[in-house]
């Protein structure tokens, strides 16, 4: 930078009552352009950031021309500063439009004019501009609008937040969204008075929601709150205690009253209906308003809090589906949607509850809300679980898997085939069937219709919830009461979907007795009716807990019926310890040295309930673990990983790869380590089903485009190995499976097995499918062929029964057989290429 002043012609007072000296406001600009800051800005007080403001927009106002870089990182700094709500007074928003008035460059207007307008927006919030701003505002305008041609139409979106700020109504000041703050502006704006003005008034009054005065604010600083750091860190314990304390936050009670008053002056009903137009519609909304301080999000804070005066079940369900949008949007307003499905009395908010539980991806957010299900099930004297059950909603269903609504003339069927999957179907008066929607309906039952559609994918969450409910019961060694289980699950018209297709333990004090749901009742293998007492115990029934000799009939029943289960239980893997593990006692090697994508295995240890660390190039960074704790074993499981440095990923520069290591057990949540022996044969099993699925999922040997063994072909060796070496415990379940389907089909002709492979006679050549990784090696020389599964999806696979849902590369493997046998007809120039070689 040149040694000459910045700001020679600095006048001792500029634009109010400021004044700064010409050589203290130099040092600050080098200081903020050289990265030599003394204090964060987060860190400074209150008066402290009003004054760095004041300084970096007198900077660019009264700058040098002759500098015109350091004139635009000042102005880029100060676009991010003026995104924060800063503690400004009246006098310093008079003064912030002072500034703006000053601004000769319309280019630099453009750029620096929205964020003024946004601290004057943050901190008037809903309150109308007092007389003296809306004055200079409007002068402001004056002078801007003087532009001409394009420059006049690219400062029209200007322009226009003036006038709406300028604006008496609220709601002409929410910013628009695509969704329900144009949806509401627009109700507002048609109303006449005194409608309107009593409208006004509720949304300028929800728009200033003060929380109860015990607490500090609507965000949470669990460290102030608690003695939490007096302790040990426990980053669990942290978790749980900020979901205890989020969950309860809540508006004043005087905050309360008014609303009450007001609602009852518009009428509740009339308020009711808006209100629930209003909130169908978030999920429609533009995320980034309300994932940030904005008068938009602060109106809608107040909606959702005063929807606890009239809820219902078809507002909890709208707050649901918002909330779950929120949450995905990071917004702080998810947690306001599940603080008031915690507070709606019944149980049907224990039913949005879970549903919404299901759909949530990050720890914490299903923290509060499984805090708000446990408070709940404590406050009506029972458990979580045992509510979560009573809950499951039926969705209009009257019998199992079939909803019949009349609407007019017409009829709506809701249909699930035994395998669960929901066709909405429209039927005409004299019962044939219309592919569309009847445009009467549109018009005459809009809701109706709005309601069976919204049911068709609640009913695929349901039914995911109850499998997934299901498949846990082995690891939490839950069990239900006959009568309870037989009510909520095996005669619900949802949850029965599922249950109807699974195979169970039934338990007396004298015997355990496994059955499945067959011809309209609960039949053992042999076909024995099943009729248990009310008091008789019921578990999801396990292949560990059978002899060998009956697991192949049970898949052989389920086959001769079509019954497709929800998950791996018939088919399922079993590990068992090995001779290695018993020799090395307190860990096992069966899963080491794999090279795994550490993004994909993270996702993966996520979904099924793990932690994982992140590896990367830092202070203990090169190595780590994915663990899990078991409660109800009062047990957990390490497996270790390194990182194998080379490539990072993006932004935080983590390992793209990582190695495994040993697989151990400890006791509880110590450290403790457990000989593999002692570790319960279930438990062990199913704990290693899910490293062998990290593995099988996560590995670069599953990466049909890695042939060349990834950067700098370090992992060649290994990419080879796994992608055409022996079997691991997944994939000879594949190949049992393929071995019963592949005679069924019409390409059986051109396949046979051999002890890792399908191979398919093409016309052009012969293919070898590897059944774990799902590669291919063509004869002869055992050429490479590289097919993405999305090459190879098409429709010829789509009649083919599969036993259970879940292994993708058990339909890849189908898919790309299909495609081999029939290689003469391939089109797809990448292929044919290397087929062609």
């Amino acid at each position: 930078m040149p040694n000459s002043k910045l700001f020679s012609d600095l006048p001792t007072t500029n634009l109010g009552d400021k004044s700064y000296d010409a050589t203290k406001l130099e040092r600050f600009v080098l200081s903020l352009l050289n990265g030599e800051q003394q204090a964060p800005f987060w860190a400074m007080s209150p008066a402290e950031q009003v004054e760095f403001a004041y300084q970096l927009l007198t900077a660019i106002r009264f700058l040098d021309p002759q500098y015109p870089y350091e004139r635009e990182g000042l102005i880029t700094e100060a676009k991010k500063l003026l995104r924060k709500k800063l503690p400004f007074s009246n006098a310093d928003l008079a003064w912030l439009v002072g500034f703006a008035t000053s601004i000769s460059d319309l280019e630099e207007a453009k750029a620096l004019l929205p964020g003024v307008l946004t601290a004057i927006e943050l901190l008037v919030g809903g309150d109308s501009l007092d007389a003296e701003l809306r004055s200079q505002l409007l002068a402001l305008r004056a002078t801007i609008g003087r532009a001409e041609g394009k420059t006049l139409k690219s400062i029209q979106p200007v322009l226009a937040r003036i006038d709406v700020l300028c604006s008496q109504s609220i709601a002409s000041r929410l910013r628009p969204d695509d969704g329900w703050a144009d949806e509401l502006r627009q109700n507002i704006s048609s109303m006449t008075e005194p409608a309107r003005s009593a409208w006004e008034a509720l949304l300028r009054h929800l728009s200033e929601v003060p929380p109860d005065a015990s607490f500090s604010g609507w965000k949470v600083d669990v460290f102030a709150e608690t003695n939490l750091l007096n302790g040990p860190y426990d980053p669990e314990e942290t978790q749980r205690t900020f979901a205890r304390l989020q969950l309860r936050r809540e508006p004043a009670k005087a905050w309360f009253d008014i609303t009450n008053e007001m609602i009852t002056g518009i009428g509740r009903n009339e308020w009711s209906q808006q209100l629930k137009s209003w909130l169908s519609l978030v999920p429609k909304s533009r995320p980034g308003l309300l994932s940030r301080e904005s008068l938009n999000r602060e109106v809608l804070r107040g909606l959702l809090w005063c929807s606890i005066q009239i809820a219902d079940a078809e507002l909890a369900r709208l707050i649901r589906t918002a909330t779950e949008f929120l949450y995905a949007s990071n917004s702080a307003l998810g947690d306001a949607g599940v603080q008031v499905l915690f507070r709606i009395s019944g149980k049907t908010a224990v039913t949005e509850l879970s549903l919404l539980l299901k759909r949530l991806k990050y720890a914490s957010h299903r923290m509060v809300v499984e805090h708000a299900i446990a408070d709940i099930a404590e406050q009506l004297g029972t458990t979580a679980d045992a509510l979560m059950d009573e809950t499951l909603p039926t969705l209009g269903f009257t019998d199992v898997g079939f909803r019949r609504e009349q609407l007019g003339d017409f009829s709506a069927e809701l249909v699930c085939d035994r395998n669960g999957s929901a066709t909405l179907r429209w039927l005409k008066p004299d019962g044939k069937e219309q592919k569309s929607v009847p445009a009467k309906l549109k018009t005459n039952f809009a809701d109706e219709v709005a309601d069976l559609k919204s049911a068709v994918t609640t009913v695929k969450q349901t039914l995911a919830i109850v499998s997934d409910r299901f498949e846990a019961s082995w690891l939490l060694r839950r069990q239900w009461e006959f009568s309870a289980w037989q009510q909520y699950y095996l005669n619900h018209p949802v949850a029965a979907m599922v249950t109807r297709r699974l195979i169970w333990n039934i338990h007396t004090d004298n015997e355990s007795r496994v059955c499945a749901w067959s011809n309209g009742s609960l039949r053992t293998l042999r076909n024995e009716i099943v009729q248990p007492s009310d008091e008789s115990q019921v578990s999801l029934w396990h292949p560990l807990q059978s002899p060998a000799s009956d697991i192949l009939p049970w898949r052989e029943r389920l086959e001769a019926e079509q019954i497709t289960q929800p998950f791996k239980q018939a088919h399922r893997e079993v590990y068992v310890l090995t001779a290695a593990e018993e020799a090395t006692q307190t860990y096992s090697n069966r899963f080491a040295a794999h090279i795994l994508k550490q993004t994909q295995l993270r996702a993966l240890a996520k979904h099924r309930g793990w932690t994982s660390s992140y590896l990367g190039q830092w202070d203990s960074g090169d190595r780590g673990s994915a663990e899990r704790n078991y409660p109800a074993w009062q047990m957990g499981i390490s497996f270790l990983i390194t990182g194998t440095g080379g490539e990072h990923a993006p932004g935080a520069g983590g390992d793209l790869y990582v190695a495994t290591d040993q697989v151990r057990f400890h006791a509880g949540n110590t450290q403790t380590r457990l000989p593999l022996a002692e570790v319960p044969p279930l438990l062990l099993s199913e704990a290693m089903r899910d490293v062998d699925l990290f593995v099988a999922v996560a590995s670069v040997g599953n990466d049909p485009t890695w042939s060349d063994g990834g950067p700098d072909g370090r992992h060649y060796d290994y990419w080879h190995n796994y992608s055409f070496g022996e079997l691991a415990e997944t994939a000879r379940t594949r190949k049992a499976v393929l071995e019963r389907l592949i005679p069924r089909l019409r390409i059986a002709p051109r396949c046979s097995f051999s002890d890792r492979f399908l191979t398919v006679r093409g016309d052009l050549r012969t293919y070898r499918i590897h059944l774990g990784s799902g590669n291919i090696l063509m004869d002869p020389h055992d050429q490479y062929l590289c097919i993405v599964p999305k090459q190879a999806v098409g429709d010829a696979t789509e009649d083919v029964f599969l036993p259970f849902e879940g292994d993708n590369t058990l339909s890849v493997i189908l898919s790309k057989a299909f495609l081999l046998a029939d290689d003469a007809q391939i089109t797809d120039p990448t292929i044919l290429s290397q087929i062609r070689w």
